[in-house]
């Protein structure tokens, strides 16, 4: 028989019934008192309510020094409410980042261990949350960062994040729920533990008023505003694939970078499993979709323009070489690419970006088409020019040089594709020319 949790606040009871919108409940337990009294409302408001909403607990085993001791916090708040209890391992070497490795360990571990329609509840506090800000600001974060640790996320919930740390320590006590301090808490290596001890009370004692409370307020709006600059990104199109994304390039130009910036960090997301990207892969992607030139997105992954989209995604491994003549379409590089023949002048013909041109006369087919080799260099009216100059001129980043496509006529070199054709194959003002056509996804 579960004991009740006599004189539970009922607002945090609401609240965590509220969060719940009556699916299945997983509580995160960390064997402190701000879990305990999670994990005692959502008992003790669905026994009240009459409902049998299944409620079960996790804790995960880091294999740290103060594991044990928390795991049998946790053992007898669950015995004690009547609550299944699973433990998940998921051991951290202690050292460097240990906050942050042992926290997405947690999530990842209690991710996979979700069944179907069940949420996950952590009980971040307000006291969380000011300590969340105070970091980010630090760390120069901008208005995602800056909206804090959201209230919800997929299937996780946080229905505490506006109660105190001290009200929750003293509903644990009120109630004799069981917990115990993690040593963690208190250990000056960790960021968020000198904030908590030292910065915090600092702040508190020098600037009138809240400044928990007025840290929590700026968190909240901020994340107003970017549910809604979120809501506005979502217009422009993206389309997902496995292991690359897609998005408007028309649209990402036209935006403003604030709405096209999120546009580009959802897609990111997509590919990245979770990680919107740093800063410089945003403005990587949003370049490319703006002057066509690819660029290289950390991750190994690379922004392409094909034409209406930018896509995102691994940079597939060309070809030794493609030999190609006149109807035939190959792939390299993730892109595809046509040779066809045309009357020179012909409207539908624009030499540079998608379509490199040569004079009839002045090449023989196929073409040998490959990857930039040491020491390709090209005749460009001004004596040979070295391949990897002229797509450094031409803004290629280095990491993009090797699988640049060349065309190759014999020995010489007839064109960098998409870059500059040859000056003894450049197209005449008349007569019928050959091209290279780098096909645009529809």
């Amino acid at each position: 028989m579960a004991r009740t949790s006599e004189g539970l606040n009922a607002t945090i009871v609401a609240d965590v019934l509220d969060a719940a919108e009556g699916r299945p409940i997983v509580v995160a337990l960390g064997g402190g008192a701000d879990s305990a009294v999670l994990l005692a409302a959502a008992v003790h408001g669905l026994r009240d309510a009459a409902d049998d909403t299944p409620v079960r607990a996790v804790f995960v085993r880091h294999g740290l020094a103060s594991s044990r001791m928390l795991e049998e916090v946790a053992v007898e708040l669950t015995s004690d409410l009547g609550v299944p209890l699973r433990v998940l391992d998921a051991p951290v070497e202690d050292g460097p980042d240990l906050e942050a490795r042992a926290r997405r360990a947690r999530y990842e571990a209690i991710d996979t261990d979700l069944q179907h329609d069940e949420i996950a509840m952590t009980a971040h506090t307000a006291d969380d949350q000011a300590e969340t800000i105070v970091m980010r600001l630090a760390r120069g974060s901008g208005s995602a960062g800056l909206s804090g640790i959201p209230s919800e996320r997929g299937p996780w919930r946080r229905p505490l994040l506006h109660h105190t740390r001290a009200e929750l320590r003293s509903q644990a006590d009120t109630s004799a729920l069981p917990y115990a301090d993690d040593p963690s808490n208190v250990d000056d290596r960790f960021t968020r533990s000198r904030i908590r001890h030292r910065v915090m009370p600092l702040l508190e004692d020098e600037l009138p008023g809240s400044v928990r409370g007025g840290l929590v307020r700026s968190a909240s709006l901020l994340a107003a505003d970017e549910t809604y600059l979120g809501d506005v990104a979502k217009r422009i199109p993206i389309r997902r694939g496995r292991g690359f994304v897609r998005i408007a390039s028309a649209a990402l130009a036209a935006d403003d970078s604030v709405v096209a910036s999120r546009a580009v960090r959802s897609a990111l997301r997509h590919v990245r499993g979770g990680y919107p990207g740093e800063e410089s892969d945003v403005d990587n992607v949003l370049s490319a979709a703006v002057d066509g030139i690819s660029r290289p997105v950390s991750g190994g992954l690379v922004a392409v323009n094909e034409g209406p989209w930018v896509r995102v995604g691994d940079l597939p491994a060309p070809p030794i070489s493609i030999s190609a003549a006149v109807g035939d379409r190959f792939d390299w590089a993730g892109a595809t690419y046509r040779v066809t023949m045309a009357e020179a002048g012909h409207p539908t013909v624009l030499p540079g970006g998608r379509f490199t041109v040569f004079a009839a006369a002045s090449v023989s087919l196929p073409f040998e088409f490959r990857g930039v080799l040491p020491g390709d260099s090209m005749a460009t009216g001004e004596g040979n020019t070295p391949v990897g100059e002229l797509l450094r001129v031409h803004g290629i980043h280095a990491d993009l040089r090797p699988v640049s496509l060349l065309a190759v006529d014999g020995a010489k070199i007839a064109a960098v594709v998409g870059v500059r054709t040859a000056s003894w194959a450049a197209p005449l003002a008349s007569g019928p020319v050959i091209v290279v056509e780098r096909e645009v996804i529809r």
